[in-house]
C-alpha cells in the first residue's frame, strides 16, 4: 500500500492523509472522552464537566454523530486529535500515533 505523506516546507514528513481519515472513521469520541470526563447521555449528545476549566455544572458537549466536542463555558471544542492535544499537552504528531493505536491494522 502506497501512503501519501505531505512533506512540509523543512522536508520532514508529516502525518498520512489516509491514516488521519481511518483514525476519524474507526475511533470514537466518546470512547476517548470518557476516561478523562465521566459522562451522561443526553438525547442523541454526551454531557459532563469540562476539564479544560474549573466549573460546578456540565458544559461540556460531546456529539458522536459528528465526531466533535464543545464546552459552552470556555469555547473549547474540536475532534478527536483536538481533544488528545489539550488534555496530554502534545503535537498533532503524537496525538496520532496515540490514537492510531486504537483502530485495526487492516484499516491504516
Amino acid at each position: 500500500m502506497n501512503q501519501k505523506k505531505r512533506s512540509s516546507a523543512s522536508g520532514r514528513k508529516t502525518v498520512s492523509v489516509r491514516l488521519i481519515k481511518a483514525i476519524r472513521r474507526h475511533v470514537d469520541i466518546v470512547k476517548v472522552v470518557e476516561p478523562y470526563v465521566p459522562l451522561q447521555r443526553v438525547g442523541r449528545h454526551f454531557r459532563g464537566r469540562c476539564p479544560f476549566h474549573r466549573e460546578r455544572g456540565a458544559s461540556l458537549a460531546v456529539s458522536p454523530q459528528r465526531q466533535m466536542y464543545y464546552c459552552l463555558g470556555c469555547g473549547a471544542g474540536g475532534d478527536i486529535f483536538a481533544f488528545m492535544m489539550g488534555m496530554e499537552k502534545i503535537t498533532f504528531r503524537a496525538a496520532v500515533k496515540r490514537l492510531a493505536g486504537s483502530i485495526p491494522k487492516r484499516a491504516r
